[in-house]
């Protein structure tokens, strides 16, 4: 398997933070909304009355809505996103912020013997550590999308 850019590695992670933002950000949303529900309900004169769900519900989705977009649309910065991949493989040693630099200011046919050899260390080291995914376990994304989908049932 050939080995991507290294920019294209950096932006399959910080595609792997963006959902996990998203689902956190989510199911934040959606357990303010249970909270505010429960409030409203019981803070009411008449405890059979279910007034305030359909407010509570069309704020929670329209507060949801801004939320999903600003998170999916927001720009990511992949020098942060590069320092993040090098704090959990801390063997990197900077060769992955190097790397990205040298990739972004120069084009292929003008790097020198010593920048390929650093880009090229970068992107063998992705392939050896499965493309850096690590960086945001897939488990993390299991766990906070099933607790935005647990969230949202409630």
């Amino acid at each position: 398997m050939k080995p991507a850019s290294i920019e294209g590695e950096i932006k399959r992670i910080a595609s792997r933070f963006r959902r996990r933002t998203l689902w956190r950000r989510l199911t934040l949303v959606w357990v303010m909304a249970i909270v505010v529900a429960w409030l409203a309900f019981f803070a009411s004169p008449s405890l059979n009355s279910l007034w305030p769900s359909r407010p509570v519900f069309i704020g929670s989705l329209g507060i949801a809505t801004l939320v999903a977009l600003y998170t999916w649309f927001r720009r990511l910065d992949l020098r942060a996103v590069a320092h993040q991949i090098e704090t959990v493989y801390p063997d990197l040693d900077t060769k992955l912020l190097a790397a990205y630099e040298q990739e972004q200011s120069t084009p292929p046919g003008r790097r020198g013997f010593l920048e390929e050899q650093v880009i090229q260390q970068a992107r063998v080291h992705a392939l050896n550590h499965e493309r850096w995914k690590q960086t945001v376990p897939g488990e993390q994304l299991f766990a906070w999308s099933s607790a935005q989908l647990a969230a949202l049932m409630l």
